[in-house]
């Protein structure tokens, strides 16, 4: 009996074995290949959380891509602004949402939403990271399993790729990863949920070194590779910026003049003064449709009108 207990826990350990390997080369491998990112359209990359991505409409920049997403930190636009220049050697310039909130404690809170985003990006510097800013590390391991050894668990993104595979030529968007320009009609500037906000964002009033770390790293990849890089704070109605302790207004400004200082090819702008109708934002902090179109217009006049 004690043999066939033993039969069956081998067995079943073996079973195992060829279920990850098949889930790693037959799934996992082929969803996530680095070739499936190529964007050869693109020439202006766009990076970052909500803010970009509200502010922000591709339509307007030539051949570019907003890939920003809410909540977003500088460890993860790292992680994917690496892998995207793996394979994107025609990028010309990319653009970086270096909001107020940017380098806050707020960027480095804790949550579990970046294990389906992001896991798949995480190298071994990241790994180490993740207990700073991940509720549950049991979940970090779990999907070290998953992405490094096929371990079936959490499948509903990669059911998701798959199944949109079957209708879709191109499902780059579909990666939870990737983003996209957030086209909102709405407007929103009630006192309260912008009070709100200042709290979330600037509870603590101080910098993350670690976000400022990963800042560090992405401008460095990017002198590399000789790309110049735009550090735009997106335009926030006056309701929210007269908010913002003046300390993180002081910090964001110096840290910001020093990057461009530091790196070559390093431009920071900050737009936050530059100030729309009510109508034209969707809340305190970001701007809706009609906000994006004449913002990116404003960018493009400003530093893009000679891409080709």
């Amino acid at each position: 009996m004690i043999r066939n207990f033993f039969r069956f826990i081998a067995g079943l350990f073996l079973f195992i074995i060829v279920v990850c390997f098949l889930n790693k080369q037959l799934v996992l491998n082929p969803l996530y290949d680095v070739s499936n990112f190529q964007v050869k359209e693109c020439k202006t990359l766009i990076l970052g959380d909500s803010h970009i991505q509200c502010s922000l409409n591709p339509e307007y920049l030539k051949n570019s891509i907003n890939m920003s997403l809410s909540g977003e930190n500088y460890l993860f636009t790292y992680l994917k602004l690496a892998m995207l220049l793996q394979v994107n050697p025609q990028i010309q310039n990319i653009i970086i949402g270096y909001e107020h909130h940017s380098l806050s404690m707020y960027a480095l809170k804790k949550n579990n939403m970046s294990h389906e985003r992001y896991f798949m990006l995480i190298d071994d510097a990241a790994y180490k990271v993740l207990p700073e800013i991940e509720n549950n590390r049991l979940w970090d391991v779990l999907y070290f399993l998953k992405y490094s050894y096929g371990l079936p668990i959490e499948y509903k993104t990669e059911t998701a790729l798959i199944f949109h595979s079957l209708f879709k030529q191109n499902i780059f968007y579909e990666y939870p990863f990737v983003g996209g320009f957030y086209s909102s009609q709405k407007s929103n500037l009630q006192q309260k949920q912008i009070e709100e906000k200042i709290a979330l964002y600037f509870g603590q009033e101080s910098i993350s070194e670690r976000m400022q770390e990963y800042l560090e790293k992405i401008l460095k990849l990017c002198q590399e590779k000789k790309i110049p890089v735009f550090l735009l704070t997106s335009p926030v109605h006056l309701s929210h910026k007269k908010r913002i302790p003046p300390i993180m207004i002081k910090k964001h400004q110096e840290i910001g003049k020093a990057m461009e200082n530091k790196y070559e090819n390093v431009f920071f702008h900050d737009f936050s003064d530059f100030f729309f109708p009510d109508d034209h934002y969707g809340d305190g902090d970001h701007l809706n449709v009609r906000g994006a179109q004449l913002f990116s217009t404003h960018i493009k006049k400003s530093f893009f009108s000679g891409l080709k």
